[in-house]
């Protein structure tokens, strides 16, 4: 598991594992206790600070539930208690049957005005701590976060759902001079399970600097995740993507691509399957009328075995068209490829 994910899914994880049995202890806790816990989960884990500046709501009918407003996520005093995000509200409750037999099955859970400000110095120093984790790892279908001070959280990523509205994300490295800035991000899932796929749909405007880029992207899909067994899949997806700058050689690009994905990440498997691009530009370098091209792609790879296969391809752009397949073994040892690639008979100067 990269250190990216493990960081992620230690802020994350502990905080929802923590979350979730205070949503199921609720009868017998008051605000103060709930910041307190709340609190002390979050630096416990990631060392920093959490301040309450809305009213904290529970609710025990017709689910068991917690609704957080107005928090403030600060940086601890040492690095100069800055604050890295905010979050306008927050919704989790836990469902009401299973509670009542000894069992925490989380809800849905609602995030709206999520707001995070990312700063890498000219040093390559972030403006927020390494998290104080020791170890996550997968148990069955719990995400499992131990702590330096060996704390354990565990939480079930089986949930009812997820719901992300009117958030934003900034990400200023002063070292390379560019700013990242990540708009009107929406996410909507359904009940995540494992082994069984959900609706997912993601969508955001961003921005960058340096050069100066701007555009929006859209991705939906049924995912589908064996978490303890690192299997991943994305069916039926579509992504989009739109870019506009002044500065790059392509004034206008829009890019649609679909089909679908699958990873099993222990056994390095990989495929890619019926997936198609489609992209267009136009202006600077371009006609201001548009060019583009179609890309479609049958693929899969067994690392592990040393094998990867290109079934089908088939490139179609601006009258050139290519079709074929490939293959290659022992990519570990000695590689060897096998390709078979047909053309049309294309005239540049026609183009």
């Amino acid at each position: 598991m990269s250190r990216p994910l493990k960081i992620m899914l230690a802020v994350v994880g502990a905080t929802l594992a923590a979350l979730a049995l205070l949503v199921a202890f609720l009868p017998g806790l008051d605000s103060d206790m709930v910041k307190g816990r709340i609190s002390g989960v979050i630096q416990d884990v990631s060392g920093l600070e959490v301040r309450f500046e809305g009213p904290i709501k529970a609710r025990t009918f017709p689910s068991v539930g917690l609704e957080l407003n107005q928090v403030v996520v600060r940086a601890p005093q040492d690095m100069g208690g800055g604050v890295l995000a905010r979050l306008g509200r927050a919704d989790i409750s836990v469902k009401l049957l299973p509670l009542l037999s000894g069992r925490v099955e989380t809800g849905q859970i609602t995030l709206e005005g999520l707001e995070a400000d990312i700063v890498r110095d000219a040093q390559g120093r972030l403006n927020f701590p390494t998290p104080k984790v020791k170890e996550v790892k997968v148990e069955g279908q719990n995400v499992v976060v131990i702590t330096d001070s060996d704390k354990r959280y565990s939480i079930n990523y089986q949930i009812a759902g997820v719901r992300v509205t009117g958030s934003r994300f900034s990400y200023d490295d002063r070292g390379q001079g560019s700013v990242l800035k990540v708009n009107n991000i929406g996410l909507s899932t359904e009940a995540i399970q494992s082994g069984k796929p959900f609706a997912v749909k993601l969508g955001m405007d961003y921005a960058v600097t340096n050069p100066d880029v701007q555009g929006r992207m859209d991705l939906s899909g049924q995912a589908m995740m064996v978490l303890e067994a690192m299997r991943f899949a994305f069916e039926n997806a579509a992504f989009s993507f739109k870019a506009q700058s002044p500065a790059l050689p392509v004034k206008r690009t829009e890019a649609n691509c679909t089909g679908t994905l699958r990873a099993d990440l222990d056994k390095q498997v990989f495929s890619a399957e019926k997936l198609t691009l489609k992209a267009s530009g136009a202006g600077g370098m371009l006609p201001d009328a548009g060019a583009g091209f179609t890309l479609a792609v049958d693929a899969n790879a067994d690392l592990g075995q040393g094998l990867a296969e290109l079934k089908s391809l088939s490139l179609d752009a601006m009258g050139f068209t290519l079709n074929g397949s490939a293959k290659a073994t022992d990519i570990k040892g000695k590689p060897k490829f096998d390709a078979a690639l047909a053309t049309n008979e294309f005239a540049p100067a026609e183009v």
